[in-house]
C-alpha cells in the first residue's frame, strides 16, 4: 500500500489523504515524545559532584574520579616532579629527604581525589600516587 500526501490522481479523496497524512505525523510525533521520556537518565553516583576518598563503583563515578585525577592528580605530579628536578639541580644532584623539603604548597604534595599524600622514596627520587588508578600518573 503507498500512502500519498499530494493531490490525487484522479477523482475526490484529497481530504482523506489530509487526514492520514495529519494522523501518520500526529503518530510520529507521540511516538518521538514517549520514547524521549522513557530515556534511561544518566547514572548516577551517590557522591556525584564530590570527591571521595574511596574508589568510584559506578560507571560516571569512574569518569569523574578518572576527570579528577588527569586534571588534578597528574598536574600535582608533574609540579612535585619539577620541584624533585630543580631541587637536585641546585643540591649536587641529591634527592629531597622528604616532599615538604621542597616547599610546595600542602595541596600539592597529595592526591585530589584520594586525599593520600603522595609516596615518595628519597633513595630513587620517585614520587608517586597510590590512589587506585593513579598509578600511571
Amino acid at each position: 500500500m503507498k500512502l500519498e500526501c499530494g493531490p490525487p490522481h484522479g477523482n475526490g479523496g484529497y481530504g482523506v489523504r489530509i487526514f492520514i497524512c495529519a494522523i501518520a505525523l500526529i503518530s510520529l510525533a507521540c511516538l518521538l515524545v514517549s520514547c524521549a521520556k522513557k530515556a534511561a537518565p544518566p547514572p548516577t553516583d551517590p557522591h556525584a559532584g564530590q570527591l571521595t576518598t574511596q574508589p568510584a563503583q559506578s560507571l560516571y563515578g569512574k569518569a569523574m574520579q578518572h576527570a579528577v585525577g588527569v586534571a588534578g592528580c597528574q598536574p600535582n605530579l608533574e609540579q612535585v616532579r619539577s620541584a624533585i628536578q630543580m631541587y637536585r639541580d641546585d643540591h649536587d644532584r641529591q634527592n629531597p629527604q622528604s616532599l615538604q623539603a621542597l616547599e610546595l604548597p600542602p595541596k600539592t604534595l597529595s592526591c585530589p581525589v584520594g586525599q593520600q599524600p603522595y609516596q615518595y622514596d628519597p633513595a630513587t627520587g620517585e614520587v608517586k600516587c597510590t590512589f587506585p588508578g593513579h598509578a600511571q600518573y
